[in-house]
């Protein structure tokens, strides 16, 4: 009996197997081992990079090797050129060749970037580089400009820096003492001013308080000589009538000591408290033409009737005739009626000009259009008669009542910004229909179609002799939405 040997895996091959699941585990598990990190370090800091190429990487070893050859030749032209390079030299605080100041001491300083062993001068005159390559030089400055050369050198050349610094002169320190001191004096004289302006406006107020105060006293002087001439004439009234147009203050004498209300024209009331001495003031009153003042006093929630307890009222501090209701009304309707009699007239006077305008426009307008055949004249001033005109009105002989009715159309029933173009036979852009026929009469031919986008049409004048039907010369105006978007002649 045959028996067929089974091939088992080889113990290294197994082994092997086993070494790429731990590391393919590995890598799954170190995120430094994958390929764009180990691109990135390439670039970045190569060391690393060439570290983990080798380690990580799956890459061929020629194409490790190429990486490898190519990153070395890189950095050691870098260094060669590094090395054969002139020196460098880095001033402090220096962004221009020119620096100014107005100490006598200056302080230089900086260093010297050389791969190789350098030397520095300044103005042919060596300094010792410090071991970081680093110096600081101090000078001594005289007035004006100073210049000073810097010159590094080492085996490959050498690398220069001239620096200018300018010192302050004695006479520049002398006329920058000089404009301080007309500043300061300037200063010291719009002080001066200002508090003279000041004293003065202080004592223009002062002045104005005591005047206020003055009039304030006279003014309570004669209202109290009021009140002793209105308690000796018995003199009460509830009714005032002023003649104003504005805000006032009113201020009124009672002979009672409770709230009172004041009423213009039997509305808005407004409150006001009487005084000990029996005033009672109400700021800011809106008064007009002939307002009816009335008063009333109210306790708690009820308020009485009207009574006759006023004995004294002022606006602005100046009193106010006192009529009754008969004496106002007589004053109304005398102004009503000379005011009626002012409006007659104006109108007559406003009708009499408007004649002669539209008389004057008319005249104007027969003459363009005399010996038209094709003027539209309407019978009246309705708007129907010429938003839909009837060809039967059209005349060949304008008379001047025909030029009278359409220019008072146009004026009076319908006004035209477009006049002036009306009486010149013209048409323009922006005129409507019935604009149109009065400048260009009825047309010989028209046409009109509708659409989504609205309504257009086209009329058309003979402006020739006309032959067998034919009219070589002809103007035309095109409309959209019964407005005039273009016009000209062929």
């Amino acid at each position: 009996m045959k028996v067929n040997k089974i091939d088992t895996p080889q113990p290294k091959k197994t082994k092997k197997y086993r070494e790429s699941l731990n590391t393919s585990s590995s890598k799954f598990k170190r995120w430094y081992t994958k390929l764009p990190i180990v691109i990135a370090l390439l670039i970045v800091f190569f060391p690393v990079g060439l570290a983990f190429m080798w380690k990580f990487a799956k890459w061929s070893k020629k194409a490790k090797w190429i990486i490898t050859v190519i990153i070395v030749l890189i950095v050691t032209v870098s260094f060669i050129g590094s090395y054969n390079s002139t020196p460098t030299i880095n001033l402090n605080n220096i962004e221009n060749s020119k620096i100014s100041t107005d100490n006598a001491e200056y302080e230089l300083s900086g260093d010297v970037v050389s791969i190789k062993a350098a030397k520095l001068t300044i103005n042919n005159e060596p300094l010792t580089l410090a071991s970081d390559s680093k110096f600081s030089y101090k000078v001594t400055l005289n007035e004006g400009d100073n210049t000073f050369s810097l010159v590094a050198t080492n085996d490959n050349g050498e690398a220069k820096e001239t620096i200018t610094i300018y010192r302050t002169t004695q006479a520049e320190f002398a006329a920058r003492a000089e404009a301080d001191r007309l500043a300061a004096e300037k200063k010291a004289e719009e002080l001066k001013v200002e508090d003279a302006k000041t004293t003065q406006q202080k004592a223009e107020a002062d002045a104005k308080a005591t005047d206020d105060a003055q009039t304030q006293a006279d003014t309570q002087v004669q209202q109290k000589a009021n009140i002793d001439s209105a308690n000796n004439n018995a003199f009460y009234i509830n009714n005032a009538y002023f003649k104003g147009d504005g805000r006032y203050d009113v201020v009124i004498y009672s002979s009672t000591k409770d709230t009172l209300q004041i009423y213009v024209n039997d509305e808005n009331p407004l409150k006001a408290k009487v005084n000990d001495e029996g005033w009672a003031t109400f700021k800011k009153v809106k008064l007009s033409e002939r307002s009816k003042l009335s008063f009333a006093k109210k306790v708690g929630w009820f308020k009485y009737n009207p009574v006759n307890y006023v004995k004294y009222i002022s606006v602005n501090n100046e009193q106010i005739n006192l009529i009754d209701a008969d004496a106002a009304a007589g004053l109304d309707k005398a102004e009503a009626d000379a005011r009626a009699v002012a409006d007659a007239q104006a109108q007559a006077e406003a009708l009499a000009q408007k004649k002669a305008y539209i008389e004057g426009l008319a005249t104007t307008y027969c003459s363009k259009h005399s010996g038209w055949r094709n003027i539209y004249v309407p019978q009246g001033t309705s708007r129907d008669e010429w938003e839909n005109p009837n060809e039967k009105l059209v005349t060949k002989y304008p008379k001047q009542s025909n030029c009278v009715a359409i220019m008072t159309f146009f004026v009076d029933t319908m006004p035209s910004e477009y006049i002036d173009n009306i009486i010149n036979a013209q048409v323009a852009t922006g005129m409507n229909k019935a604009e149109v026929l009065a400048s260009w009469g009825w047309p010989n031919n028209n046409s009109n179609f509708s659409s989504d986008f609205g309504s257009s049409g086209t009329w058309m004048w003979d402006t020739g002799t006309c032959y067998y039907g034919v009219c070589p010369h002809q103007q035309y105006a095109n409309f959209f939405n019964g407005i005039v978007d273009s016009t000209g002649k062929y």
